[in-house]
């Protein structure tokens, strides 16, 4: 991989909820914990990303569309609008978390703006990561996300699609005759795109750490304040018991993220 080489990281598919903005968040805090730099984008009028890791964590956080309005003014306002998502791509490895809604038209402006001319220019190569979670609407979606990203941004590129546990119960095993899950698999078989199993976190400090709006990461090292939070609150042994749950979840989801953390592209050797 030449020094120049920068990996644009896109964290999509159009249905919301599915756990983009948490993928999102364990590859730019492994970048920065690894003093790597990262332009880290987010297109979400939630602002998910940013509710994770922080506003000083994302470096460039626009709403998700284009404002009617300007496109009645100025039919090259879609493309101006993501022109300075690509000014962000061009400064070094960057990850973009796409929210509801938003991989579709952000394709196709790759493709009407020759985009995959200037990444090639600038040395930019594509990761595009798609996330489900156990929903046969979430499932759909993913394929067509990565049907879409192979066409926009051709064989050169990786693809990911993250399954993402959100049920801990049992997960896809009811989706096992899904057309939509078994189209992954063909995927995956045929080497078109590789599937990541994100497993459910059962942890308490989980749950109430994310309706505080703290991140997985900080709840280790805020477990006693979150402990306190819940309803009832927990007591010493079942906060560590849950703790520990935590730090195992952790590690197994960075683990198995990997693929999608590292520095380096196996489409750039």
């Amino acid at each position: 991989m030449s020094s120049g080489k920068k990996i644009c990281t896109l964290v999509g598919s159009n249905k919301g909820g599915v756990g983009k903005s948490m993928v999102s968040m364990f590859k730019a805090l492994v970048f920065e914990k690894a003093g790597y730099p990262l332009q880290v984008i987010e297109i979400d009028h939630q602002q998910r990303l940013s509710s994770l890791v922080g506003k000083d964590g994302v470096h460039k956080s626009i709403p998700a569309n284009v404002n009617i309005e300007d496109i009645a003014r100025d039919k090259h306002a879609a493309e101006k609008f993501y022109n300075a998502v690509y000014r962000e791509w061009m400064r070094s490895d960057s990850l973009t978390d796409l929210g509801a809604n938003v991989t579709t038209p952000l394709l196709s402006w790759i493709e009407r703006s020759k985009i995959m001319l200037l990444a090639a220019e600038d040395e930019i190569m594509f990761r595009f990561v798609a996330v489900a979670s156990p929903d046969d609407e979430a499932l759909r979606s993913a394929v067509k996300a990565i049907k879409d990203a192979r066409e926009r941004l051709g064989g050169g590129s990786e693809y990911f699609v993250v399954l993402n546990d959100t049920t801990g119960s049992y997960g896809f095993a009811p989706y096992e005759g899904n057309p939509a899950y078994r189209e992954l698999l063909s995927m995956e078989a045929a080497g078109a795109v590789a599937l990541i199993r994100m497993q459910f976190c059962d942890s308490i400090l989980f749950e109430v750490g994310r309706a505080l709006n703290i991140n997985p990461r900080d709840a280790m090292d805020r477990a006693d304040e979150i402990a306190a939070a819940s309803t009832p609150p927990l007591d010493e042994v079942t906060t560590r018991i849950e703790k520990s749950k935590l730090k195992e979840w952790l590690r197994g989801t960075q683990e198995a993220l990997m693929p999608i953390l590292t520095k380096t592209s196996k489409a750039a050797a």
